[in-house]
């Protein structure tokens, strides 16, 4: 048995006066297999590691793993960031990660009252865990990037710095990061400076080292 669901807010009628065990959603485990052996769940119905995620993408990834298991095949759900970006009305949306409030969670806020601009940061153990960008989203892959590879922040002291400040700091942050694994790993000057030159363009780590790649082959 297998309940899906797409909606933003669970609707947990389905499992009244079972023995399913639910919170905001229907508990279920990595391989999307609530508490009674056979019974799946997926999608924003399901509840995985204290979170319910409404997006398309993950409900989707953890379909897929609900359904191999149906079928007999051993799947493990991996969980995926949570990514919104979105651009109609003449406003840009870019929201990321976890974007819930915790006492253990610092939060940086910008909010332009005067116009359309808003920017929060959520961090936590001195990384970016999430973001929301609405207006200017120039800069949201690189908030996107410091999540995906959650770049420590033990260098930038986060007691008084504001959202601007902070984003800077993370793109100087970056660079610097990208250029001493260039210094260190390549030899070749002229090589380390290519690479560097494209950083700007903001070319994925991936993409320069397939640039390397390439001028070796």
């Amino acid at each position: 048995v297998t309940g899906v669901q797409t909606c933003a807010l669970p609707i947990l009628d389905l499992i009244l006066n079972t023995d399913i065990k639910k919170e905001r959603g229907i508990l279920v485990n990595n391989k999307m297999e609530t508490n009674i052996k056979d019974i799946y769940a997926a999608g924003d119905i399901a509840e995985f590691e204290n979170q319910v995620i409404g997006l398309w993408n993950i409900a989707m990834s953890q379909g897929k793993v609900a359904g191999y298991n149906i079928s007999g095949h051993d799947a493990i759900y991996e969980k995926i960031t949570p990514v919104t970006m979105l651009n109609a009305f003449g406003i840009s949306l870019f929201s990321m990660g976890c974007i819930e409030e915790s006492p253990s969670t610092k939060v940086l806020l910008y909010e332009d009252i005067n116009g359309v601009g808003y920017k929060k940061i959520f961090i936590k153990s001195n990384k970016i865990i999430g973001a929301i960008v609405i207006g200017d989203a120039r800069r949201s892959p690189l908030l996107k990037s410091a999540i995906e590879k959650e770049l420590p922040l033990d260098e930038i002291n986060l007691s008084s710095i504001t959202v601007d400040e902070l984003l800077d700091k993370l793109k100087k942050l970056k660079f610097i990061y990208v250029s001493i694994y260039f210094h260190a790993t390549y030899p070749n000057k002229k090589l380390q400076i290519m690479l560097l030159l494209i950083l700007p363009l903001r070319i994925s780590y991936i993409d320069m080292v397939c640039q390397y790649n390439l001028l070796l082959h």
